[in-house]
């Protein structure tokens, strides 16, 4: 049962150039990322894919493999796609570069979801909305149905509640794929709600697959912004 961790990197983030070696507790962020995935049990090997060299010289410093891949991908999961095929593997955790607190045992909890799972080839994570993010776009949010399968992801505050205030999930940055699940992602078009929203795993939903989805307790902050490298750091 044992899986690939990817870390994908990419220097020039939209909203945070050079991310990925921002210091977290004495550690680039990226470093401290792969070796918390090193921990999970269901994983035997972890790599760092990115298009830069710092980055890649940074993690071998640290004895973290790394290597190099495209600047011209316009995904993580893209990224993880081309790393996946250098590689020689298809039993793959995406596990974003800016978790760098990410509980090992909820990859752990999200792989053995997945191999339980017989409809699904993707797995996906998510936690309770933490207070005051529910109108942040930066936090994408997730409904299931009753078989625990994704029905929808937006950065808006879904499902909407009339009344009982609806339970709101909180999309995390931590993905599992077997199968050809990364290879039909790679060589589909990108959907209209893709497109939109800006989230990649539209790139299952809107052409039928099932994504099932792994709860978890309430997870650490990630760095989407240069702002929450304070909260990471008060978090530590």
């Amino acid at each position: 049962m044992s899986f690939t961790a990817i870390v994908p990197a990419r220097w020039q983030s939209s909203r945070f150039p050079g991310k990925p070696l921002v210091d977290i507790g004495g550690l680039p962020m990226v470093v401290r990322t792969a070796l918390r995935a090193a921990e999970a049990e269901t994983i035997d090997r972890v790599v760092v894919a990115t298009d830069d060299r710092r980055v890649s010289d940074e993690c071998q410093r640290f004895g973290v493999e790394a290597i190099e891949t495209s600047s011209e991908h316009a995904t993580g999961t893209d990224r993880v796609v081309e790393a996946s095929r250098l590689l020689g593997v298809d039993k793959v955790v995406n596990v974003q570069g800016d978790e760098p607190l990410i509980d090992p045992a909820f990859i752990d909890h999200m792989v053995r979801t997945l191999t339980g799972d017989s409809r699904a080839t993707v797995a996906n994570t998510a936690c309770l909305l933490p207070a005051g993010g529910l109108d942040d776009p930066n936090i994408v949010k997730v409904v299931v149905d009753q078989n625990e399968h994704v029905m929808a992801l937006s950065r808006l505050p879904i499902p909407f509640s009339w009344g009982k205030e609806a339970v709101r999930l909180r999309h995390l940055g931590l993905y599992a794929f077997r199968g050809d699940a990364l290879e039909n992602f790679t060589s589909r078009v990108r959907g209209p709600l893709e497109q939109a929203e800006r989230i990649e795993m539209y790139r299952f939903l809107e052409y039928g697959d099932a994504i099932v989805l792994a709860q978890v307790d309430q997870a650490a902050p990630a760095v989407d912004v240069p702002e929450d490298v304070e909260k990471i750091r008060d978090y530590l």
